[in-house]
C-alpha cells in the first residue's frame, strides 16, 4: 500500500471516528430531561467523549494544513484563507439562516468560526516566518509566542462581546491542538508512533488515570494531557488498521470522514427528534426517582448509553450522508451548504 494513500485513509478514518463521536456526544448530552441531575457519573460516556473529540478534529486539520509542504508566500496564505471562507464560513452562514428561519435563534456554529480563525492565524504566522526567518527552530519559537499572546489576550477580553462573538476563548484553548497536528506532520512523528508498540498502551493508561482519578480536572494542564493522550492513541489505532482489507466499520468511518462537515452541520437538526432516553437509563439502573438522582456510576446506565449512542449515531450519520448526497446533486446548493465547489459523488 502506497504511503500517501495510507496516510490519507487513516486521516479520513480519524475524521470519521471524530464526527461519529460528535454525533454520539450530542445525542447523550441532549438525551436527559432538564430536571434530571446531570452529574459527572450519570453523564460518564458523554464526558469521556468530550475529553478529546473536538481536539481530534483540530489535530487532523492542523496535520493537513501543510500536508504538501507548501512555500508560504502571500499568495499561499490568501489562497488558504479564501478556501476556508468558502468551505467553513459560507456553509456556517447558510445554516445560520436556516436555523433562524426555523426557530428565530441567532446561533452560528462555533466550530466553524474557530477553525477559520485557526487557519487565519496560522497562515499569517507562516507568511511572516517565510519572509522574516527561514530556520525551522525560529518558526517554532514564533508559533509558541503567538500561542502565548493569544492566551494573554484571552485573559484580557474574556466575557466581552468581542470574545463571545468570535468564540475567542474556544479558539485560544483549541489552537494548540491545531499546531500539534501541524508539528506532528512537519517533523514526521507519524513514523515514530507507528514503530512504537508501547505508545498505545501508555496513552490509554494515562487517559484513564486522569479521567477517572482527577475527574474534576483540577490538575494544571490535565485537560490537555487527556486530549493529547487520547489523540495519540486514536492516531496509533488508525495507523494499525488494515486498509487493504477494510471491514464495514472502517469503510463507513472513512466515508463519513470525507463528509464530516456535512454530518456536523446536518446532525443537530436530526438528533432532537429522538426521545430523551436519559430518564429510562437511570430508572433501568435502579436509581432513586429522578428527583433524587445519585452520582453513583452503574454498569447498566453506561451500557445503555453506549448501545443507544452507537445505534442512534450510526442511524443519524447514515441519514446525514443521504441528505448530503441529495443536496450534492445541485452544484449551487452543494457550494452554499457544504462549501464544495463541484458536484462530486457523495460518499456514505
Amino acid at each position: 500500500m502506497a504511503e500517501k494513500t495510507s496516510r490519507l485513509e487513516y486521516l479520513d478514518f480519524l475524521k470519521g471516528f471524530a464526527i461519529f463521536l460528535v454525533v454520539m456526544g450530542h445525542f447523550l448530552a441532549w438525551t436527559f430531561p432538564p430536571e434530571v441531575d446531570r452529574g459527572y457519573y450519570p453523564m460518564l460516556v458523554k464526558n469521556a467523549i468530550y475529553t478529546f473529540h473536538m481536539p481530534l478534529f483540530f489535530f487532523v486539520s492542523g496535520y493537513l494544513v501543510d500536508f504538501k509542504k507548501k512555500e508560504w508566500r502571500f499568495k499561499t496564505g490568501l489562497t488558504l484563507i479564501w478556501r476556508r471562507i468558502v468551505t467553513l464560513l459560507l456553509p456556517g452562514f447558510a445554516f445560520f439562516l436556516l436555523l433562524f428561519a426555523r426557530t428565530g435563534a441567532l446561533y452560528y456554529e462555533w466550530f466553524l468560526k474557530v477553525l477559520f480563525e485557526m487557519c487565519l492565524v496560522f497562515a499569517l504566522t507562516k507568511v511572516f516566518c517565510h519572509y522574516v526567518m527561514k530556520k525551522v527552530p525560529l518558526e517554532m519559537v514564533v508559533h509558541a509566542v503567538v500561542v502565548g499572546l493569544l492566551f494573554f489576550a484571552k485573559s484580557k477580553v474574556s466575557g466581552t462581546f468581542f470574545s463571545e462573538t468570535l468564540s475567542f476563548s474556544s479558539f485560544c484553548n483549541s489552537y494548540p491542538y491545531f499546531l500539534l497536528g501541524y508539528v506532528y506532520c512537519k517533523f514526521g512523528w507519524n513514523e515514530y508512533v507507528m514503530s512504537k508498540k508501547w505508545i498505545y498502551s501508555l496513552c490509554l493508561i494515562l487517559w484513564g488515570v486522569i479521567f477517572f482519578v482527577a475527574k474534576d480536572f483540577s490538575i494544571p494542564g490535565s485537560k490537555y494531557i487527556l486530549a493529547v493522550s487520547a489523540i495519540v492513541a486514536c492516531v496509533k489505532l488508525s495507523q494499525d488498521l488494515n486498509y487493504e482489507k477494510k471491514s464495514l466499520v472502517v469503510k463507513k468511518m472513512i466515508q463519513w470522514g470525507k463528509i464530516s462537515l456535512a454530518i456536523y452541520l446536518v446532525s443537530p437538526m436530526i438528533i432532537p427528534w429522538f426521545p430523551e432516553l436519559g430518564l429510562y437509563f437511570i430508572k433501568a439502573d435502579a436509581y432513586e426517582p429522578f428527583g433524587n438522582v445519585t452520582h453513583s456510576a452503574h454498569i447498566t446506565t453506561v451500557f445503555l448509553q453506549v448501545v443507544a449512542g452507537v445505534a442512534i449515531s450510526t442511524y443519524v450519520c447514515v441519514i446525514c450522508a443521504m441528505i448530503r448526497k441529495i443536496v450534492s446533486r445541485s452544484p449551487v446548493l452543494n457550494l452554499v451548504f457544504f462549501g464544495e465547489r463541484s458536484n462530486v459523488k457523495a460518499n456514505g
